[in-house]
């Protein structure tokens, strides 16, 4: 029982927890297809401005991406500039598992580095600022430069690299970057810092999304994430219903088990209370000595208990040559035979 109150228990967390994620993501789509979009002209500078601390709690916007000082050049394809770089390189391998016996490919990272700028989103001489934009979810940056180089070796590093167990097999390089000029679409706070409009996390808790692929790429990833969890929530709350089933079941037949042995020691009692009615000792004692003898063989007394049903019916002699080894009152299997020592 202690395996499935643990299964049980692992299966309710998780529905709980993917419970939660599935409304959280459900009131992220509501609130993002019910979030105003705007334009970015000098209408929504005079909005915010009216608005009441100059601040609109949610609202979709787009804009081209301008960097505000200089923007960030790429390190490998000449022209293009961005306001997010990211730089990768790969190791691949060919390890060899002892445990398996079994040659197996295997990544090492070598450089992992980030850079930003700051910037904004502009529609003609209008501009927004974005503030925190890797904070930000959804946003997928472009691959730029993704190139493989083969590590070529001797003969000799080669062969010492197989008795070893570890060969490079060579190095990936990849850029990717937040091109600059590109369109993006923003969910977020708006608000009026420093005199100059701004695009914030919003302090509501709400997601805050950029994205490349407008709001209806947002909305679109939503769901499919929302699917997901929904999926996550049926497997999970399926298994806690058969797991609280199987549960329920084990106590009924525990139950029903107790409450036969209940009513079978009821009933021996109350026969063996109308035997020894209108009996006297000589009796008594008689009855008795024919209840305490072997059931098998009549003779011997019962001096053994057999289990798991833990019937006292037999001798030892007849107990242990018992073929099939079943109990020759209920029937139940014998796993064990013990001694019974009266004292």
């Amino acid at each position: 029982m202690i395996l499935e109150y643990c299964l049980l228990g692992a299966s309710a967390a998780a529905t709980g927890l993917f419970s939660i994620f599935w409304h959280k993501k459900a009131r992220t789509l509501g609130e993002v297809k019910d979030a105003p979009v705007l334009e970015l002209n000098e209408d929504l500078v005079n909005m915010l401005s009216t608005a009441p601390n100059q601040t609109l709690p949610y609202a979709v916007i787009e804009g081209n991406i301008k960097a505000v000082e200089q923007s960030i050049k790429s390190e490998y394809v000449v022209g293009v500039v961005g306001v997010i770089q990211t730089l990768l390189c790969r190791e691949h391998k060919t390890e060899w598992s002892k445990s398996t016996r079994l040659w197996y490919d295997t990544t090492r990272l070598i450089r992992d580095t980030t850079k930003h700028v700051p910037f904004e989103v502009t529609r003609g001489k209008v501009g927004l600022g974005v503030e925190d934009a890797l904070v930000a979810t959804g946003l997928e940056l472009e691959t730029i430069h993704d190139k493989f180089f083969p590590y070529n070796t001797s003969l000799g590093n080669n062969i010492l690299s197989w008795a070893s167990g570890e060969k490079t097999k060579g190095f990936q390089e990849i850029e990717r970057m937040l091109p600059e000029g590109a369109l993006l679409t923003g969910v977020g706070e708006l608000a009026i810092v420093n005199g100059k409009m701004m695009l914030r996390p919003p302090t509501s808790g709400l997601d805050y999304i950029l994205s490349l692929s407008g709001q209806s790429g947002i909305l679109r990833e939503l769901r499919s994430k929302l699917r997901r969890w929904k999926v996550l929530v049926a497997i999970c709350g399926s298994t806690t219903v058969v797991m609280l089933c199987i549960v329920l079941w084990k106590w009924f037949k525990r139950y029903q088990e107790q409450r036969s042995y209940d009513m079978y020691v009821q009933r021996v009692i109350q026969q063996r209370a109308v035997q020894s009615e209108g009996s006297d000792v000589d009796d008594l004692q008689g009855r008795y000595q024919d209840l305490d003898s072997c059931a098998i063989c009549l003779s011997r007394p019962r001096d053994c208990v057999l289990l798991n049903c833990g019937h006292v019916c037999a001798c030892s002699e007849c107990a242990i040559v018992l073929q099939p080894p079943q109990c020759p009152i209920c029937r139940d299997r014998i796993a064990r035979i013990v001694p019974l020592y009266h004292a």
